[in-house]
């Protein structure tokens, strides 16, 4: 069972958070990269809420195994789960929340292509449009997760996207304090700077 590996936009835009105490043991158990505790803390938290009827919760849950699953790398079970959530807050939920769904679909439609090297940009792009019409503009979380996916996409037009994309996004995390993701931004740029041989600038 391999654990994926992935750049920091990814990892952040895959979990949907509800306030329940569950939900948020989830969090942390993903955020500490412990994904199978995660898988089964979110089934569990699936279960129980589907019990109470609680169909929003069970829905969170569901994209959360299923934000688990991708990083194990069980991408047909992961889409399965992520399905059932869109199934679901596509009926009973604020947008915002497929919005944010589309962005960890559109993560996982990116790294079954990496890990199995067929073409998944298109799809995963078609997830970031879909989250792109829902989302208020300027949405982090959107933004950083398209920065990603266009700059390792290995082609050279959506790579450039993926650059400007990194520059807007330095200034953003600039006026949110954030330096970390600022410095984290910054080597995306000199990584890309490199890969076409500005090496001064990178």
């Amino acid at each position: 069972m391999r654990l994926f590996s992935c750049g920091f936009g990814f990892f952040l835009g895959m979990c949907l958070f509800a306030t329940s105490a569950q939900s948020q043991d989830v969090g942390k158990a993903f955020y500490a990269r412990d994904f199978n505790t995660g898988r089964v803390l979110a089934e569990s938290a699936w279960r129980m809420a589907k019990g109470r009827g609680k169909m929003v919760d069970a829905a969170i849950a569901s994209a959360n195994v299923g934000a688990c699953l991708t990083m194990l790398g069980q991408f047909d079970d992961a889409r399965m789960w992520q399905q059932r959530a869109q199934d679901i807050l596509s009926k009973q939920s604020p947008t915002s929340l497929v919005g944010k769904l589309n962005v960890a679909r559109a993560v996982t439609a990116f790294l079954e292509g990496q890990q199995y090297g067929t073409n998944k940009v298109a799809d995963a792009i078609v997830y970031l449009n879909k989250a792109e019409a829902i989302l208020e503009q300027g949405d982090g979380r959107l933004a950083l997760v398209d920065a990603e996916i266009r700059a390792l996409s290995g082609d050279a037009v959506l790579e450039a996207e993926g650059y400007r994309g990194y520059v807007a996004l330095i200034d953003y995390f600039e006026q949110s304090g954030d330096r970390l993701a600022m410095a984290r931004c910054a080597v995306r740029l000199a990584r890309l700077d490199g890969k076409r041989g500005a090496d001064r600038m990178a």
